[in-house]
């Protein structure tokens, strides 16, 4: 995997562990649901548009991960290092 890629795949790991108040010991839990949403994200980009769902609709993704799948939600704050 890209360098790019993991940096986003943290990205949105952080801002998981953000809005869900920054509990310890969920690390391994908010990695792997980053890693779903990025896959998620970068799925549909070669895909026909008959073939692409609509955020929210992946697989049994939690309500967190539904929200921050939507554009600029928690970047402003993670690209400031906060």
């Amino acid at each position: 995997m890209k360098e790019k890629d993991l940096s986003e795949i943290r990205k949105i790991a952080y801002g998981l562990w953000e809005q869900e108040g920054r509990p310890d010991g969920q690390d391994r839990r908010h990695w792997d649901t980053a890693k779903e949403i990025w896959a998620f994200r970068h799925s549909g980009e070669d895909a026909p548009q008959s073939q692409q769902r609509e955020p929210g609709e992946a697989k049994g993704l939690p309500g967190h991960a539904k929200a921050a799948q939507k554009p600029g939600r928690g970047g402003q704050s993670l690209r400031s290092g906060r």
